[in-house]
């Protein structure tokens, strides 16, 4: 199943001939854009074989079918006059594929951070068709999933288990739609319906039907597990045309804002959302709750950045994947509308990003987070382009952190990004081990090059330039 743009045999030798004519098309006055030059080295290319070998023919066979064909016209007509200047999320593809097996992008494991920061680099590759770009997400992929569909990471083959019912491990289930639609091989489909389908299918419920995160952190919905799993489902519903899995993805992101919007909890005020909610105490019959949850309503304590920011974007995603009359959306646009509302107050009037712990900017051992703040402001830009937020003051939110996030996080060491101030970690597993309170999360630490930071940098510059004059 090639996803290509059908174009009959009949007609291949007319864009042939619009070829040729466009050559004597005079070029632009600016001197850095796809023009004729490009179009002339892209007909010397026409039919040629390519592979790694000659740079996949020069950089023109934009989806490494091994040939130039009318598909990489068609993705060579949706560059056409687009400018080759120099932008950041060029500097950030560099990073990931010159970089990123030497700072955790490896193969060990098929998990959620992996899977997001090469979707990220997918999405750059949709704007920019850099064929290393699509040979570098196949490589990671096709070095795990295994002719029979079966997900084994080098090193780690049991690192996957259907039974550890890890949403985290359904993130990466993106990239196998999108390299199921490029390439058609069965594997990428047997992966999905033997595995991560056969996982959602079983994963385990809430009393009132929300998944667990994990199979070890029962009865508990995180905020970031709605990111790992709701925007894949929607893809394969639209992959397989299974409906159903919009309403999975519908009933999923509701479920968790009733037991963690701080608004829909109490009936009013902040509509930021706690990171987690502990179902036990409602079970039958009634389990212990963990450490952290609230006496009689059973939320996390605090509204933690990163969590926050999956879930916005998980919001987002699926509204964008979501079929525009499902009956899911009014909710999913109210809850994103309460929220977005709620986290532009807590923009950090300094230096335009959002804090690790969200509403306590005030206090002085809390800090600046990255990739929240990126988050947020890849979620408020593409918002303001479809239509679900207003334009003002969501995307000067966006571009005020964005910006803030290159002035004060951004560095370069031998040519290559180097970005800080992203949180190692936050959790809220076990029974006691985590609290979830304030101390646990401003303590957390952070890192250096983090790729889920990455990604979400690539998300925002990408949204960035796409939107900024």
């Amino acid at each position: 199943m090639k996803n290509s743009i059908s174009i009959p045999a009949a007609r291949r030798g007319f864009y042939l001939f619009i070829i040729t004519c466009l050559l004597f098309v005079t070029a632009s006055v600016s001197a850095d854009l796809y023009n004729n030059e490009d179009l002339a080295e892209f007909a010397e290319e026409w039919q040629q074989s390519c592979s790694s070998g000659n740079n996949w023919c020069n950089g023109y066979d934009y989806d490494i079918s091994g040939t130039v064909d009318e598909d990489d016209l068609a993705r060579f007509a949706n560059i056409w006059l687009t400018s080759k200047d120099w932008v950041l999320s060029d500097d950030i593809a560099d990073w990931i594929v010159d970089r990123g097996y030497t700072t955790g992008l490896d193969t060990y494991k098929w998990n959620y951070d992996r899977g997001f920061v090469l979707l990220s680099l997918y999405e750059k590759w949709l704007v920019k068709p850099d064929p290393t770009y699509l040979e570098f997400i196949k490589a990671w992929v096709d070095d795990i999933i295994q002719p029979d569909g079966s997900i084994v990471p080098p090193g780690n083959p049991t690192y996957y288990q259907i039974t550890k019912y890890n949403q985290d491990h359904i993130q990466p289930g993106n990239l196998l739609v999108f390299m199921y639609e490029l390439f058609g091989d069965n594997k990428y489909l047997l992966a999905m319906n033997n595995n991560l389908i056969v996982q959602l299918n079983q994963q385990p419920t809430t009393y009132d039907g929300g998944f667990w995160h994990k199979s070890n952190y029962p009865y508990q919905m995180w905020l970031d597990g709605l990111y790992m799993t709701e925007p894949f489902v929607c893809r394969y519903a639209q992959l397989t045309g299974d409906s159903s899995w919009y309403d999975v993805a519908g009933f999923q992101l509701t479920k968790v804002a009733e037991h963690t919007q701080h608004s829909q909890i109490y009936g009013s005020g902040t509509g930021l959302c706690y990171h987690g909610w502990d179902s036990s105490a409602l079970e039958t019959p009634p389990q212990t709750p963990r450490g952290w949850a609230h006496p009689t309503y059973y939320h996390s304590p605090e509204f933690w950045g990163r969590a926050v920011g999956w879930y916005t974007m998980a919001l987002v995603d699926c509204l964008d994947l979501m079929p525009p009359t499902h009956p899911d959306r009014t909710e999913m646009l109210t809850v994103l509308s309460d929220l977005a509302a709620s986290l532009v107050p807590h923009q950090d009037a300094t230096t335009g990003m959002w804090y690790q712990v969200l509403d306590k900017g005030t206090l002085p051992d809390n800090w600046v987070e990255t990739s929240c703040s990126l988050m947020f402001s890849y979620a408020f830009a593409r918002a303001v382009e479809a239509g679900y937020l207003p334009e003002v003051p969501y995307l000067a939110a966006s571009r005020t952190a964005f910006e803030g996030v290159v002035a004060n996080k951004l560095s370069y060491s031998s040519g290559y990004i180097v970005l800080t101030g992203t949180v190692s970690v936050g959790s809220l597993g076990g029974y006691n081990s985590y609290s979830g309170g304030y101390s646990y999360y401003v303590n957390s630490g952070t890192t250096t090059n983090d790729i889920k930071g990455v990604g979400a940098f690539m998300r925002a510059a990408l949204q960035y330039e796409k939107m900024t004059p």
